[in-house]
């Protein structure tokens, strides 16, 4: 059995970063992941412009009570190239080009009109005041997105500006997530006596999703090595990641081990000293990586965390999830001679966690309530107001 640091380790060094990508459309890009660098084609803004609707005025400093006899119009849109000279003003539009010769521009609510083409000024201006110089915000050829780079809208949006309507990224991650256990059916059945609804591979499939993998495929075998044999060997050829829930411990009906190995698994590590997910297995199939969680829903959820994210962010270029500190809100002890993943909230802004519901392996509750997982060393006692390593989910 590894240690928790050990599996790590051999997880980083079982995963190696892919080098397919692919070219999509940038209204398709949410949540990828760039591999490519892009650089600016233009500055940002692209000429300097007004901040407001106002009056573009000469350089120099004017007071309070100045005069100005208005010239013509200066819209959005359309560079009208004028020019704007002393005593001379421009009458401007959000984001309208600058006339030349401006300083200053003065919103219109301090503005007073005394006719067609005679404005008043009612506050003081200093040069500089009410417009946007070219560049201020982006020079051309500055690096706008990088590698490793999730596209956010943010970034979604500053790419459009630029005229990217295409971006090379890292290949959605293609997976299958295959569920265990003669005493599952699917919701909807009819339930007989010992028999449970499985919600395992729904769990994992939406949990993918969450971490900006969506399009998972699943499905569902019964304790039977043959069957388990098939539906693997019908869907590792197609997928990056085959995950499978349940069937990984030592039970006489645990076969997921021994089918994966039958089929040629290279088996990096197979249980960590951890609680909940002792049984979990770690492989390769061909080019499929492999990962068999335990199959109480607690366990699983916490597994797929600890091993599973971090196994597909690496498989990406990404680095593992960050972990926070956190101040305790009620008393946690550890019996064990592993460290135990509590389930708890964890306040964001106070920096505190808060135990919930049933800390065992079958809690669902419980953890449906959950957003961090709460590491307690082995063999324990923590206090309220002690700090905690959590990791959010």
């Amino acid at each position: 059995m590894l240690e928790e640091a050990e599996a790590y380790k051999c997880l980083s060094a079982s995963i190696s970063e892919t080098d397919r990508e692919d070219r999509v459309v940038l209204e398709h890009v949410l949540g990828r992941v760039s591999a490519s660098t892009v650089r600016s084609t233009m500055p940002m803004p692209r000429f300097a412009n007004a901040m407001v609707d106002g009056y573009a005025l000469p350089k120099g400093r004017h007071e309070v009570g100045a005069g100005f006899r208005v010239i013509g119009e200066q819209p959005a849109g359309v560079d009208l190239e004028l020019a704007v000279s002393e005593g001379e003003a421009v009458r401007i539009f959000t984001g309208a080009p600058l006339p030349k010769g401006t300083g200053a521009v003065i919103m219109q609510e301090v503005v007073r009109v005394l006719g067609d083409d005679r404005v008043e000024i009612e506050d003081a201006i200093v040069p500089g005041r009410g417009f946007r110089e070219a560049g201020d915000d982006l020079c051309e050829g500055q690096t706008i997105l990088s590698p490793g780079d999730i596209l956010t809208s943010q970034r979604m949006a500053l790419l459009a500006s630029q005229g990217c309507g295409e971006v090379v990224v890292k290949p959605q991650i293609r997976a299958h997530v295959i569920s265990t256990g003669d005493e599952l059916k699917a919701v909807g059945d009819l339930l007989a006596p010992g028999e449970l609804y499985e919600s395992n591979a729904l769990m994992l499939c939406a949990m993918g999703a969450e971490q900006g993998f969506p399009g998972w495929t699943r499905g569902h075998v019964v304790d039977n090595p043959a069957s388990l044999r098939q539906a693997i060997a019908s869907v590792v050829g197609e997928n990056d990641f085959l995950f499978l829930s349940g069937g990984v411990s030592v039970g006489d009906h645990d076969h997921v081990r021994g089918v994966l190995r039958d089929l040629g698994m290279r088996e990096h590590f197979w249980r960590v000293r951890v609680q909940p997910g002792k049984p979990v297995l770690v492989g390769t199939l061909g080019d499929c990586h492999v990962l068999g969680l335990p199959g109480n829903p607690v366990s699983s959820f916490v597994s797929f965390y600890l091993f599973a994210v971090p196994a597909l962010r690496s498989w990406l270029g990404l680095p593992a999830p960050a972990r926070l500190r956190a101040v305790l809100k009620r008393p946690a002890k550890n019996d064990a001679n592993r460290p135990h993943y509590l389930r708890g909230h964890l306040d964001l802004v106070a920096r505190t966690f808060d135990l919930v519901g049933l800390q065992k392996s079958h809690g669902m509750l419980g953890l449906s309530k959950a957003s961090a997982l709460a590491r307690v060393p082995a063999e324990t006692h923590l206090s309220a107001g002690d700090e905690v390593e959590v990791l959010p989910v």
